[in-house]
């Protein structure tokens, strides 16, 4: 009895601090879900040190312009899931 009590206890803390951990840093690769606004991407970007430096709404998707480190990229952002569709230098 004393072993399914511990048992509960390590599960339901577990289970508590999964809640209140922050969301995961997301780096920036194909199918990488980032979010639907700009406060959701760029707060999933900036957690890798990626800073947005061009957002718009173009061709129905998400064009984010980001740069890390010197590199340029450009992520076009499914609106509907999130999910980045595709990605490219932008040099």
């Amino acid at each position: 009895m004393r072993t399914r009590y511990s048992r509960s206890l390590v599960a339901s803390t577990l289970l508590a601090a999964a809640i209140a951990t922050p969301a995961l840093a997301v780096e920036p690769v194909m199918g990488a879900v980032l979010g639907t606004t700009a406060e959701q991407i760029s707060s999933a970007l900036a957690e890798n040190g990626y800073k947005i430096v061009e957002y718009e709404h173009e061709h129905g998707r998400i064009e984010v312009k980001v740069i890390r480190d010197g590199r340029r990229q450009e992520l076009k952002i499914d609106p509907t899931s999130g999910a980045i569709v595709a990605m490219e230098d932008d040099d």
